[in-house]
């Protein structure tokens, strides 16, 4: 038993030729960027302690199952990944130094994480599982992609009669290709998910569209044999607030979606 640990032991780490063990490229690397990443980083935000700019983060939303959708209380549950991506300064390395290598997978605990939250979730918490692992690049980029519950209350849209009842006049004879029986056997509703960052603002944390997308990523997505997404969109917002003089920045996701 302790020849077969033993082996292992000198299949991680290698044995030099003199009998001295060498730790592999991954074990080292791994074992610095920890050591570099101490209690006090990991409650700043990355360059902060250096008084860097605004750190940028990517956010986006891939919607991936409308798990829920009570047209009653017009609430849905999403099933999707919040993909976000930014660079850090304590993670960034020489890749000739570890063999050439240029990524690594690390426990997301062990660094800072952006503190975004769901303003607008009808349950509380994030929503998001973050014990899922982050993937770390040698120039300092982090992708970070947990899997989330969204649920969020929803706008039905109003119906082609209610938005014409004024304008009767002016429409006679005109097609608008979408009857009032329409409305009311596929109605639609509009779903904004609303994300932002729960203590930072807008000149410690910019918020940007992930690869400046203006539509959710629905390359994932499985349709509902119910409903049906007719289209969605994706808008950074700014508020300023009388206290104070920094913005405070959010980014939204809307979805239109349609009984079926």
């Amino acid at each position: 038993m302790l020849g077969s640990l033993l082996c292992l032991m000198i299949v991680a780490c290698g044995v030099g030729a003199e009998g001295q063990v060498s730790y592999s490229h991954e074990y080292r690397l791994r074992a610095e960027l920890i050591r570099r990443y101490d209690d006090v980083r990991r409650q700043m935000v990355p360059g902060q302690d250096q008084d860097l700019s605004p750190l940028a983060l990517s956010f986006g939303l891939v919607a991936i199952n409308i798990m829920e959708f009570d047209e009653s209380k017009e609430v849905i549950t999403l099933y999707g990944w919040n993909k976000m991506m930014w660079k850090d300064v304590n993670l960034q390395w020489d890749a000739a130094d570890y063999g050439g290598r240029t990524s690594l997978r690390l426990p997301s605990n062990l660094m800072w994480r952006p503190d975004m939250v769901l303003y607008n979730s009808l349950e509380l918490g994030s929503g998001q599982d973050e014990s899922v692992r982050s993937a770390v690049f040698s120039d300092g980029t982090v992708l970070f992609i947990p899997p989330s519950l969204s649920t969020v209350h929803c706008t039905r849209v109003a119906s082609r009669e209610d938005d014409d009842s004024d304008d009767d006049d002016d429409n006679q004879g005109v097609d608008s290709g979408r009857n009032q029986d329409d409305d009311d056997n596929n109605p639609e509703w509009t779903c904004n998910f609303k994300y932002g960052s729960w203590v930072y603002d807008g000149y410690t944390v910019s918020l940007q569209p992930f690869n400046n997308a203006t539509l959710v990523d629905m390359d994932y997505f499985i349709p509902d044999r119910k409903y049906e997404v007719v289209g969605s969109e994706v808008k950074i917002n700014t508020k300023y607030y009388p206290c104070c003089p920094e913005p405070y920045p959010d980014i939204t996701f809307t979805l239109q979606i349609r009984r079926r």
